[in-house]
């Protein structure tokens, strides 16, 4: 019986599921594997929370090293109740992937200084609220490479109510930057440097 849950784990895995849970690609994996190919990249993640765009990551893209940027600190009333356990719910899903990984457990402002090269992927996810999003935007796109990806999540402007915060950053950062946005049918944004 061990044999055969190990098997169907195997399977699902190479799905890119979990079992009990499904985790969708989001649009910014999609355009970077478009943009990436197979090529080996060092890749970044702000707001990891249970580390399901992490999994995502790892599984569709050729990662040679993910940092992984969470403090896991309580900051809001109301996000407290997703915080419990959530690293350790990471850390299993993520276990088969260990050796890519770099936890840095610091709030962004503070982890970009354990950051010693170039990244080829940026994704950010963490606080939605307008001068962290614009901070971490500011903070980490000096760090990727010419040609890398800049990205994040929640970017909805048919629902402004949703994250109003993340489009006014990341339409001032693509104005002032003269970039392109690119999003799909996902809630992604994702920029070329």
């Amino acid at each position: 019986m061990v044999k055969i849950t190990k098997l169907i784990q195997k399977i699902f895995n190479f799905l890119g599921l979990h079992i009990g849970r499904y985790y969708p690609q989001r649009q910014a994996v999609i355009e970077a594997r478009k943009l990436f190919g197979n090529k080996e990249i060092i890749a970044c993640e702000i707001g990891v929370l249970e580390g399901e765009h992490a999994f995502q990551m790892l599984k569709h893209l050729n990662i040679k090293k993910l940092y992984l940027i969470d403090s896991y600190e309580n900051y809001e009333e109301d996000f407290q109740y997703k915080l419990s356990g959530a690293k350790e719910k990471a850390e299993e899903l993520l276990r088969e992937y260990k050796d890519k990984i770099i936890w840095i457990e610091k709030y962004s402002d503070d982890a970009i200084k354990d950051i010693k090269e170039e990244l080829d992927f940026v994704y950010i996810d963490a606080n939605h609220s307008y001068p962290y999003v614009k901070k971490d935007i500011e903070n980490y796109y000096p760090l990727i490479k010419k040609g890398g990806i800049i990205s994040g999540h929640d970017y909805k402007p048919n629902e402004l109510l949703i994250a109003p915060d993340v489009i006014k950053a990341v339409s001032e950062f693509c104005i002032k930057e003269k970039k392109i946005l690119v999003f799909g049918h996902g809630t992604d944004w994702v920029v070329v440097k």
